[in-house]
């Protein structure tokens, strides 16, 4: 039987993403300016990149929107098993910047893997959950996810891309608590996968150097704890109100990468804390949509869209805490980006791409399980 109810796009949640979207290309141009200056003597350069990705992603999020849901759950698997093959030849062909090989050149621009690898991760999950969703309590049936898991993030632990990693476990995780996996089984496999990661952070030096300059970042504020140091001196020179767009003293230099991994901070020191709040704000709008989309899907018996809604809400939700935690001092310093803002075009397309899913799906009328 067909739902009629819902079968409009969600305006709230598009306007939201764009916003977001245009204060990200400002924030890019006005922290990218004397870094692409300094670096190509072409001072917008970086601006050009991050406007010339945005109108891809926006025509990727528009192609994807016409495919239908059905194609996404026949491919799920396949789509899964190619990223796993693209992972493996990133580690030989892989372009190699700041010690990770998690670059592939194609026509003079560098694509991401681990962000094509977390999408088609979180599409094989939802799939796999879906199908299986009468033989969660049989310790068999979930045996393969373990094993396809394993074997997915291998590959991005060597580039290495530890931050990728922690954000597909946290979706993982996420899926699996409201899915009809037995508890005892859950809490295992979370025990299991962060057993097995504080392992692998015990293992490399430098992770064991961040996590000293992040509890003690003064301590080391000439080294490993520069960066969240001069972080924390934005969101200080901020203060309530900011000192005004472009008036951002950190961004000349004093903050590597602040027009990627640290955007928040200058933000932060220009916006002042009331508008790094109201972007929060924003994001929570974005997250707290897509989760009422996943309960209207679920109560509906529509597990795999809403699987992939939520699954979207929580990636979202993860890396933004995890981006502005580590610019304020509350989490270890880690390379994620700023959904829908920092400069990052892999990261910006897949977001967007997502978004298309997501929105496809929303508008897509019910079909009731009979």
């Amino acid at each position: 039987m067909q739902d009629n109810n819902q079968k409009s796009f969600d305006l709230i949640l598009i306007f939201s993403v764009f916003v977001i979207s245009i204060v990200g290309i400002s924030m890019v141009a006005s922290t990218s300016i004397p870094i692409a200056m300094n670096r190509f003597s072409e001072p917008y350069l970086y601006l050009f990149r991050h406007i010339m990705n945005f109108v891809i992603s926006f025509v990727l999020m528009i192609c994807v929107m016409m495919v239908p849901t059905q194609k996404w759950r026949d491919y799920a698997t396949t789509l899964c098993l190619v990223s796993f093959i693209v992972s493996l030849v990133v580690l030989i062909w892989g372009v190699k910047i700041n010690g990770s090989r998690r670059w592939i050149p194609i026509m003079g621009h560098s694509i991401q893997i681990s962000e094509i690898v977390k999408f088609s991760f979180l599409v094989y999950v939802a799939d796999f959950l879906d199908r299986k969703r009468d033989d969660l309590y049989e310790l068999k049936s979930i045996l393969p996810l373990g094993l396809i898991t394993f074997f997915v993030v291998t590959p991005i632990l060597i580039e290495p891309d530890f931050g990728c990693v922690v954000v597909m476990m946290y979706t993982l995780f996420s899926l699996l608590w409201i899915s009809n996996m037995p508890k005892k089984f859950f809490f295992a496999m979370c025990l299991t996968i962060i057993m097995l990661l504080s392992f692998i952070i015990i293992l490399e030096p430098y992770r064991v150097v961040r996590l000293l300059s992040f509890l003690d970042p003064w301590g080391h504020r000439f080294d490993s704890g520069y960066q969240l140091t001069q972080s924390i001196v934005a969101f200080i020179r901020g203060g309530l109100t900011g000192m005004g767009y472009g008036n951002s003293m950190t961004k000349l230099f004093y903050l590597p990468e602040s027009h990627t991994d640290f955007l928040f901070s200058v933000l932060a020191e220009e916006w002042g804390s009331v508008g790094a709040i109201i972007m929060l704000l924003i994001y929570t709008v974005i997250i707290l949509r897509c989760i009422y989309h996943a309960a209207y899907r679920f109560n509906k018996d529509q597990l795999f869209e809403s699987y992939i809604i939520f699954g979207w809400s929580q990636w979202v939700f993860i890396q933004v805490f995890i981006n502005v935690g580590a610019t304020t001092g509350l989490l270890p310093t880690k390379g994620l980006t700023l959904p829908f803002m920092s400069y990052g075009g892999s990261s910006l397309m897949t977001q967007f791409i997502m978004l298309g899913i997501v929105l496809r799906m929303i508008k897509s009328p019910v079909m009731e399980r009979s």
